[in-house]
């Protein structure tokens, strides 16, 4: 149900984004209009107009928003996400995890650390190799990528703060999870600042309100992710590097509650990886745990049918028809193109088949609770 619902007002927003035509839905629903602003945009009128479905239906149940569905329906018969989410109102799986289902894959076996866990193992392996160091006392757990998006960097940030997460096991309570309310993914800060006094105003302003906004002292352990998306060919990334440590050192020594630091840099330039080096050796005397990785590669079918059979598949030789169905769908025609030509997809069309194989997994242990 949670999942349900902001993907339903997503969808209404898209095909109603103007009021006028919001009115006449909500009046044909019968919900009273005195009570909606109007005046707002239309993800917030939508909000309303469904709070007040849900007064006049008595119920929170899913199965309330069948009527509403049928209606939005007969203006859109042929939309792909109403119908989906008319199949999930009822019961019924959509085409895409009709197909899972076909695959075979086992649903008790998926978890979180499956939504970024694809080919990144020595990227992991390089970065874990200071392990004793890094647990060698709790605190601000920090991970800071710097790299293209294609290569989704904050994935694999995600994937190093759920691993540092496991290995406290019987801590995890005392663990402050940087997330979305409701998500399972961890929020992800979007440094895309290209100067040091940029990243330095950004950066200093989310750290004070994190400071002020929570009691640091309740927690072992603080999980976040920072992505930093630099021009690789400039130094300005090793620059952006330095100037990070510095603010989160700073912010250690005021508030006594960063231990952790966490830094990894994927590239392919080698006099940049030259100069992140630099900037690595600089570091270490100030007990910073810095990790510089190679250019992150590309998938390939291997690396897919691989990752399908860890969680349980067993017939894999499906798994080309179904990438094809979700990118069609998605309407993610390079994705496709790039999957057809080359069996080869980027991490962050990769991540895309993890977010729906996760969100199948997660749907069904629902059901049968």
């Amino acid at each position: 149900m949670a999942a349900f619902l902001p993907a339903l007002r997503n969808t209404l927003v898209r095909l109603y984004d103007e009021v006028k035509s919001i009115e006449v839905v909500s009046d044909d629903l019968g919900v009273a209009n005195k009570r909606i602003p109007w005046q707002n945009a239309a993800v917030v009128v939508w909000h309303e107009v469904l709070k007040e479905f849900r007064k006049i239906k008595g119920s929170e149940e899913i199965g309330i928003y069948e009527p509403l569905l049928e209606r939005v329906r007969s203006d859109y018969a042929r939309d792909r996400e109403l119908i989906d989410l008319e199949n999930e109102v009822r019961g019924m799986p959509n085409e895409l995890e009709q197909h899972l289902q076909r695959i075979g894959l086992d649903l008790d076996k998926i978890g979180p650390l499956d939504l970024v866990n694809c080919n990144r193992n020595k990227e992991a392996t390089e970065f874990w190799k200071n392990k004793d160091t890094l647990f060698a006392k709790t605190g601000l757990c920090t991970v800071v990528m710097f790299g293209d998006q294609y290569d989704h960097p904050a994935a694999l940030a995600e994937r190093f703060v759920l691993e540092y997460i496991n290995e406290l096991k019987d801590d995890v309570h005392a663990v402050y999870i940087d997330r979305h309310p409701g998500e399972t993914r961890i929020k992800t800060h979007v440094l895309d600042n290209r100067t040091e006094e940029g990243l330095r105003n950004n950066l200093q302003a989310y750290l004070e309100k994190m400071a002020l906004n929570r009691d640091l002292s309740k927690f072992t352990a603080l999980a976040h992710v920072f992505e930093v998306d630099v021009d690789a060919s400039t130094d300005i990334g090793a620059g952006v590097l330095k100037e990070s440590v510095e603010i989160f050192e700073t912010f250690a020594r005021e508030h006594a509650a960063l231990n952790l630091l966490f830094l990894a840099v994927p590239t392919g330039d080698p006099q940049v990886v030259q100069s992140f080096r630099e900037v690595a050796d600089d570091l270490s005397g100030i007990g910073t745990s810095t990790t510089i990785l190679d250019k992150l590669q590309v998938l390939g079918s291997d690396d897919i049918e691989n990752w399908f059979a860890k969680n349980g598949a067993d017939q894999v030789e499906t798994i080309g028809a179904y990438l094809t169905q979700l990118f069609e769908l998605e309407g993610l025609k390079s994705s496709k193109a790039q999957w057809e030509k080359e069996k080869k997809l980027a991490m962050k069309s990769m991540e895309i088949v993890q977010e729906q194989v996760f969100s199948f997994a997660l749907k069904s242990e629902t059901k049968t609770n």
